[in-house]
């Protein structure tokens, strides 16, 4: 089934030595969809989703991945929106939307080695915020 221009139907993988998350598809294109260490998509690990978004080719003046882990094709998509295909009980999150940059305050104690706490921003809505560095003073840009 070919791929339609802005939408990717496949498994989120975070292969051996690359930080970053990739979307493997039924026809064996791996399209990077972020470069990031700390990628929230790290939470669809091994999970099939569906990623909204564009394809771009990456500057060949810059560092970036050229080939799959598996030796084969790869390519680069810019992923606004990542959704489960099907959530089950265990995750705790089943979409990551677009970038946003927001101000607010984060609830529950620093030190108590939460993976997830509360953020709530000034205007009054509240996201669940994963991967949160303890003791840092943070720019919270969510997805």
């Amino acid at each position: 089934m070919p791929i339609e221009v802005g939408l990717l139907d496949g498994v989120v993988a975070a292969p051996q030595g690359f930080g970053g998350a990739e979307i493997k598809c039924s026809d064996g294109i791996t399209w990077v969809i972020d470069y990031q260490e700390q990628s929230p998509l790290h939470l669809f690990g091994n999970r099939r989703v569906l990623a909204w978004g564009t394809p771009f080719e990456h500057d060949p003046r810059t560092a970036h991945k050229i080939a799959a882990a598996d030796g084969g094709p790869i390519k680069h998509f810019s992923a606004s929106r990542v959704q489960l295909v099907e959530p089950t009980h265990d995750v705790d999150f089943v979409e990551i939307g677009p970038p946003q940059q927001l101000c607010g305050t984060f609830g529950g104690g620093a030190n108590r080695g939460e993976s997830m706490r509360p953020f709530t921003t000034e205007s009054g809505d509240t996201f669940l915020v994963a991967n949160i560095p303890p003791g840092r003073r943070l720019v919270v840009v969510s997805r």
